[in-house]
């Protein structure tokens, strides 16, 4: 049970381990004590401690697969929990602070002798303001894998009622040989929780199996509809991308270059994997914003020659030095019309945070210039995917255009 001193541990960041049918009632307790202590500071004002305030404007549901490390764990007074690593948890912090939110975090375990579901409870506080900690709650379940399908029945309860309900679905790290979960649409707890998410949140760059993964996830997209909005970080880094790549054609004079675009050429950073999903993402943007019909794919180690068909032949050359698996480095657009033929290009600077641009007509000289790249953190990725509401219509045609070129 919560006790008070228990319950200033918890907001200082600590775990407690709680009867997995107690949850609420410990939460409860948790609050109640902390009102407790709120009204003794108003006895003896300058006792040292802050009084607490909640806050909670979503919920935030983690998957975050199976657990590092097979060992047992004790959960009373450790900061933490299981499946939660430093870097998530520093996440997690940076998310709240922006976006209190109730979260919920599942991770999964094989291990035997313990009960199948184990759980934690603690508070995520942002530093004192005006004398008080704005904190919110923080649930962690460890499931045993044979018992995921009882996940979904005991995480619905837990939700926080009438506020959006945020499902981030993370790749764990699999032993060798076994693929990510993520975007696992066969996993027991996804049917029954897809009924009451608003939003599901992954990481495209991180699928193992793309091909068969994104068709998949295409279907859930046109069955679930305006129900359920899948929102992919791995295209959200791509918005400086996409912005800057846009403002070339923002006036009315530049813009009959975009009918004349013969080629694009985009490169990425080298990696282990021969194609990256965003350097695919960012063609297929291209090519769906102008209305080209894929022709044919041609792929070799190091590069991939999308050909496509819009008011003349096009060619998107995806290249890099040895793989582009990584992020987008640069991107390169050819157009002539007439007789005047246009280069545009975008160029992240060796700073990697500022970008250069460049744009040369004709045979006049090349006009360039520095802009700032807006960097975006995992947690500023998350918490500017939190923020905005409904599908992304952009996206899902461009994700159709990419398992097309997969195929």
């Amino acid at each position: 049970m919560v006790s008070s001193a228990t319950s200033e541990a918890l907001f200082s960041g600590q775990s407690v381990g709680v009867d997995v049918t107690q949850i609420e009632r410990e939460l409860a307790l948790l609050w109640k004590n902390a009102a407790r202590a709120e009204e003794g500071k108003e006895e003896k004002p300058n006792d040292g401690q802050q009084a607490v305030m909640r806050a909670c404007v979503a919920n935030l549901l983690i998957y975050v697969g199976s657990e590092k490390g097979t060992g047992s764990f004790d959960p009373e007074g450790v900061a933490g929990a299981p499946g939660e690593s430093a870097s998530l948890s520093d996440i997690i912090t940076e998310i709240v602070a922006r976006h209190p939110c109730r979260v919920l975090q599942i991770s999964t375990h094989t291990r035997t002798g313990e009960p199948p579901i184990k759980a934690w409870i603690s508070a995520r506080c942002q530093l004192p303001q005006n004398g008080k900690r704005l904190c919110c709650e923080q649930i962690n379940l460890s499931v045993l894998e044979s018992a995921m399908a009882e996940v979904g029945g005991l995480v619905l309860p837990l939700l926080a009622p009438d506020i959006p309900v945020y499902f981030w679905w993370l790749t764990s790290d699999q032993p060798q040989g076994r693929y990510d979960r993520a975007l696992d649409f066969s996993l027991p707890f996804y049917e029954e929780l897809a009924e009451s998410v608003d939003h599901v949140l992954f990481d495209s760059s991180c699928l193992s199996h793309p091909e068969t993964t994104l068709v998949r996830l295409l279907y859930e997209m046109d069955r679930r509809g305006d129900a359920l909005a899948f929102r992919d970080l791995n295209w959200a880094r791509l918005t400086p991308w996409r912005q800057l790549t846009a403002q070339f054609f923002d006036s009315s004079e530049m813009q009959h270059f975009l009918s004349g675009l013969e080629s694009v050429v985009i490169e990425g950073e080298p990696d282990h994997r021969p194609v990256s999903q965003q350097s695919l993402l960012f063609a297929a943007w291209i090519a769906t914003r102008l209305g080209w019909k894929l022709a044919a794919t041609q792929k070799s180690d190091t590069e991939w020659t999308i050909r496509l068909r819009g008011q003349q032949e096009a060619m998107i050359r995806i290249a890099g030095h040895g793989g582009s698996g990584g992020e987008v480095t640069a991107v390169q657009l050819n157009s002539t019309r007439g007789e005047q033929h246009a280069v545009f290009s975008v160029r992240r600077a060796e700073d990697a945070i500022s970008a250069i641009t460049s744009e040369q007509i004709g045979e006049a000289a090349s006009r360039q210039r520095r802009v700032r790249m807006r960097y975006r953190t995992e947690s500023r990725l998350m918490g500017d995917e939190l923020e905005v509401a409904g599908r992304d219509v952009v996206y899902e045609e461009s994700l159709a255009m990419v398992v097309r070129m997969l195929q």
